[in-house]
This record gives C-alpha cells, sequence and structure tokens, in this order.
C-alpha cells in the first residue's frame, strides 16, 4: 500500500513537472512575440519635442528633439528626421528641416536641436503646429518610425516690421562706385503701417542713402524697396552693411559683411573679326554702292558690368555706315560680336573706326581699312552716260512710234468698204 501511493504520487509529481515547462515555454514564446511586436511600434520613439511659445511672425524656432532607442539588442541606424510647420487645414507652410543621424545604440537616447522659421505672413487667429517625423531600421532590415506633432502659439504685435531679405547687385563692392541693394521689408503687425523709411548703410566709410516709402503697407503684406548707395573711396577690406526699415511705431534691422575691393584700372578691347581676315591690319576690298557688313569683337575686360555706346566714324566723305547694336551691355569678361553695315559711295583707299564709349568717354577705338572699287567712282561719267542712254532710249521709241503709225494707216487702206 505504501508503495502503492508512493509510486502514483510520484506520477503526479512528473506530470506537475511537465505542465510547468510546458507553462514556461509558453510564456517564453508569448514574451519573444511580444517583445517583437513593441520592437516594431513602440521601441523607438520621439520621446520628446519642446520650444518655448509664444512666437511671432518671422521668428526661428529653436526645435528641442529628443530620440529614443528603448531596444536591449538592437542599434537603430539611418535615422532620418523632417520638421516643419502646418497650418489648421494641414497645409505644410514651411519647408522642410531635415537631420540625419547615423545610429543611436540599444537602450540610449539621442537629443539634438533643428531651427525652423515662422512665415512672417503667420496670424495669432489661425491654428499652427510643428510636425516631427523620425524613420530609421533595426539593423538595417525593419523600418521603423515615430511621428508627434505639437500646437505652436502665435503672438502677433500690434506693430512689427521686419526685413526679410536684403540682396546686393553684385558680388563684387567697389571703392569709389555705387551699389544697388534691394531690401524686402515685411508688415507681420496687426496694424498697417505708414510713412516707413528704409535706410542702408555702411557706417565704416560713410556710405548712407535712405527712402521713404510713399504708401502704406498693409498688415501681412511686403515690399521690396531698391537703392543705389555711393561707395566712397575706401581700402580693401570687410566692412557691415546694415539695412534699417522703421516708422515711428515699428522697426528691424538687418546686417551682413561685405568685402569690398579697390577698382581696377582696366578697359574693354575691341578685336576686330571680318569676313575675309580676323585682323584689322589687312586691308578689305569691297565694292562702291554695294553694302558690306563688317563684325567686329568686344569684349569687356572689367571685373563688373559694363554698358558700353557704340558709334561708326571717319565715313562721312566716301561712304554711310551705321553699328548694330548701337549699345551693349556684357558682364565681366564677357565678349559679343557686333555688325557695322557700310556702303561706299567713292573708289579708293579708306577706312572707318569703330568706337567703344563708357559713360561718354571713348575707352577703345578699332579702325578697319579697307580700298574700294568699281562702281560708281566718277560721278560726271556717270550723268553724262545716263544723258546718253536717254537720247538713245528718245530715238528708239521715236522709231518705234512711226513705224507702228505706218502699219496702221495701211491697215485702213486695206479694209475700205465700197457703197453702192
Amino acid at each position: 500500500m505504501f508503495k502503492h501511493n508512493s509510486r502514483g504520487a510520484k506520477k503526479m509529481k512528473n506530470a506537475l513537472k511537465k505542465i510547468a515547462v510546458g507553462l514556461f515555454s509558453l510564456l517564453l514564446i508569448l514574451g519573444v512575440f511580444a517583445s517583437a511586436g513593441i520592437a516594431d511600434d513602440k521601441l523607438f520613439v520621439i520621446e520628446d519635442v519642446g520650444f518655448d511659445d509664444p512666437y511671432t511672425p518671422g521668428d526661428i524656432i529653436p526645435v528641442e528633439i529628443t530620440l529614443e532607442n528603448l531596444a536591449k539588442n538592437d542599434d537603430v541606424e539611418d535615422i532620418s528626421v523632417k520638421v516643419w510647420i502646418e497650418d489648421d487645414e494641414e497645409e505644410r507652410i514651411t519647408d522642410y528641416v531635415k537631420r540625419n543621424i547615423k545610429m543611436i545604440h540599444q537602450n540610449t537616447e539621442k537629443e539634438f536641436t533643428v531651427y525652423v522659421s515662422i512665415p512672417i505672413d503667420a496670424v495669432e487667429d489661425d491654428d499652427y503646429t510643428v510636425h516631427v517625423t523620425a524613420e530609421g531600421e533595426w539593423n538595417g532590415e525593419t523600418d521603423v518610425s515615430d511621428e508627434v506633432f505639437e500646437l505652436l502659439e502665435i503672438e502677433q504685435p500690434e506693430h512689427s516690421l521686419y526685413i526679410s531679405n536684403v540682396q546686393l547687385g553684385t558680388d563684387n563692392v567697389l571703392s569709389g562706385e555705387t551699389l544697388d541693394v534691394a531690401v524686402k521689408v515685411a508688415n507681420i503687425g496687426e496694424e498697417d503701417e505708414s510713412n516707413i523709411k528704409v535706410k542702408v548703410t555702411i557706417p565704416e566709410i560713410g556710405a548712407e542713402k535712405t527712402i521713404t516709402l510713399l504708401n502704406t503697407l498693409g498688415s501681412g503684406y511686403d515690399y521690396t524697396v531698391y537703392l543705389t548707395l555711393e561707395v566712397p573711396q575706401a581700402e580693401a577690406g570687410i566692412y557691415t552693411l546694415v539695412a534699417k526699415a522703421y516708422n515711428a511705431d515699428a522697426g528691424d534691422t538687418y546686417e551682413q559683411d561685405i568685402m569690398v575691393e579697390l577698382v581696377q584700372v582696366v578697359v574693354a578691347e575691341s578685336t576686330p573679326i571680318t569676313e575675309v581676315s580676323e585682323t584689322s591690319a589687312i586691308t578689305q576690298t569691297i565694292t562702291a554702292g554695294k553694302g558690306s557688313i563688317f563684325s567686329i569683337e568686344v569684349r569687356n575686360n572689367a571685373n563688373i558690368p559694363k554698358t558700353f555706346d557704340l558709334a561708326v566714324g571717319g565715313v562721312a566723305d566716301w561712304a554711310s555706315a551705321r553699328v548694330d547694336p548701337v549699345q551693349l551691355s556684357l558682364g565681366p569678361g564677357e565678349t559679343e560680336m557686333v555688325q557695322v553695315y557700310v556702303m561706299p559711295t567713292e573708289a579708293g583707299a579708306h577706312a572707318f573706326t569703330l568706337f567703344v564709349k563708357d559713360s561718354g568717354a571713348v575707352i577703345a577705338a578699332n579702325q578697319i581699312n579697307v580700298n574700294v572699287v568699281g562702281g560708281i567712282a566718277d560721278t560726271e561719267t556717270f550723268g553724262d552716260m545716263q544723258n546718253a542712254f536717254a537720247f538713245m532710249l528718245l530715238v528708239f521709241i521715236v522709231i518705234v512710234a512711226g513705224y507702228l503709225y505706218k502699219k496702221e494707216k495701211g491697215n485702213r487702206k486695206g479694209t475700205k468698204q465700197v457703197y453702192y
């Protein structure tokens, strides 16, 4: 009896042991699947997105982002983060600001900051959202991602002007020359603004120019002002360009460094290129009474854009001539062909000159030598020839008219009718 009970207890113990092992295995399997599910969905997260609003239109927001990899054994690789602002209709109103991160190791956080600009036409009456997405891969195999939306509070001031952009007309600011400047001014306040002044200065060398806007700048609108700044003679170096937009109620200032260079004394050279030869030293042969075209290349050897006036001289007593175009705008180092049209009226050896002028002063002259042959060189002889030809034509007309008259008279005799 005792042995029987002992054997039964042993069987029961073995059965319980098998059940316990089975349950443990099942829990282990379920745990693995659960861990896999969590890894795909919850172990890579945007843990925090922070910024200190409210902000005003035109402000730049430093958005602090924390990414977290909660996995115990897996790294997240090739992470791409994008940040932008949406309006209340979920339309993107800014460019994407992107940040790439090579890797976040298991059980590790990554903190960083990106900067997003609030549009200057944003108003506090609308709802805005900062949208952040992060995408990566588990060990280069499984895609993971997360996204966060954070409300952004805009506080529009009653009066506020904002210089959104300043552009220079050239990259080379030259001492003693002029500088074209475009200043874009925006009204980002609630009220319309009038009597706005735009001022551009280079304080270190005393350059200054101010313009007053004639029209009122409405709320949410912008306007680009164009100024020409006289740059005085100064040593080459780095200076500060300061642009200001202001009235009695609001104002803004914009600064940027510029390099002022010394003016290099250069002239625009002209190189003749004719249909016969590439050098003006060779005399070109043309025909009197027949138009000829000469192609001449003009080059701007200055390091700034130039506008040249072109004229033809030396043809008053032997030809008529014109140049096309009469004005030419060239950038630094640029070349362009101009056409000189010459109609000679007198035979012989002659020359004409293409003059290149800058601000009224001749800076280059290219002479072309020509030999005019044939045509209408002797005007008296040509007149005598005209008179002789006219006389011969008159005689011919008289002879023909007499012949026709005689023939017509004969025809009338041959057709005379007789009446009985």
